[in-house]
C-alpha cells in the first residue's frame, strides 16, 4: 500500500497543480501568479465586521426602514377631487369649479396585512443573520483546529527529517568504510528524501490552513 502510494503521489501532485492553475486563471484572468502569496495569521475581528454579516445587516436595515414606511400608511390617504360644474340654468353660461377633499377617519384596510408581512420579513432576515454568525463561528473553530494540527505536523515532520539526515550521514560514512552496501545506502537516501518531502508538505499545509482561517474569519488578502 505505501509503495504504491509513493509511486502515485507525484502524479496526484501534478494533477492538483494543473487544476489549481486552471482555477487561478479562471478567477483572475491571468496566468501570472502574484509574487508574494504567503499569508500570516490575522488578529480575530468582531463578527459584526465580517463581510457576510455586514451585507446581511444592511439588508435587515433596509427591511426595518420599509417597516417604518408601512407604519406611516396606517391611515387611509386623503382623497382629492377637482372638477367643473355647470349652472343648472340652461340660459346661463356660468361654470363653477368644484374642489373636494375627503379625509377618511378609519384605518387603511391593507395596513394590517402589510405590517404582518414586513415584520415576518424582518424576523426571517434577523434569523438569517444569527444563523450565519453561528456558521461562521463553527467554521472559524474548525479552521483553528486545522491550523493547530498543521503546526503539530510541522513539528513532527521536522524531527523525522533531522533524524533521517543524521541516519544518512552515518550511512554514507559506513559505506565509505565498507561497513554497508550500496543497497542500504540507497534505501536510507530514499527515506531521507521522503522525510524531507513530508516536512515541506507540512509547511505548505500550514500556509494553506492560515489562508483558510483568514478568509473564513472575513479578512481580505492584501488589506491593511
Amino acid at each position: 500500500g505505501d509503495h504504491r502510494d509513493l509511486h502515485s503521489f507525484p502524479t496526484r501532485r501534478s494533477s492538483d497543480l494543473t487544476i489549481a492553475k486552471i482555477q487561478f486563471q479562471k478567477w483572475t484572468q491571468s496566468q501570472q501568479p502574484p509574487s508574494d502569496i504567503e499569508e500570516r495569521p490575522r488578529a480575530a475581528s468582531s463578527l459584526e465586521q465580517h463581510p457576510k454579516i455586514r451585507i446581511l445587516m444592511a439588508q435587515l436595515s433596509l427591511s426595518e426602514s420599509e417597516l417604518q414606511k408601512v407604519k406611516s400608511l396606517k391611515q387611509a390617504s386623503p382623497r382629492i377631487f377637482l372638477g367643473a360644474q355647470n349652472d343648472k340654468d340652461r340660459n346661463s353660461e356660468n361654470t363653477s369649479l368644484m374642489f373636494e377633499v375627503s379625509i377618511p377617519l378609519g384605518m387603511n384596510p391593507t395596513y394590517s396585512s402589510k405590517m404582518a408581512q414586513q415584520k415576518r420579513t424582518i424576523y426571517e432576515k434577523q434569523a438569517l443573520v444569527n444563523r450565519e454568525k453561528l456558521q461562521i463561528e463553527q467554521k472559524v473553530m474548525q479552521a483553528q483546529q486545522a491550523l493547530a494540527s498543521a503546526k503539530q505536523s510541522i513539528h513532527f515532520s521536522r524531527e523525522q527529517y533531522n533524524i533521517s539526515r543524521q541516519a544518512l550521514l552515518m550511512s554514507e560514512q559506513a559505506y565509505l568504510f565498507g561497513e554497508t552496501n550500496i543497497q542500504n545506502l540507497l534505501l536510507v537516501q530514499q527515506q531521507t528524501a521522503e522525510a524531507k518531502l513530508k516536512f515541506e508538505l507540512a509547511q505548505a499545509y500550514s500556509g494553506r490552513a492560515i489562508a483558510d482561517l483568514n478568509q473564513i474569519s472575513g479578512h481580505i488578502l492584501g488589506e491593511k
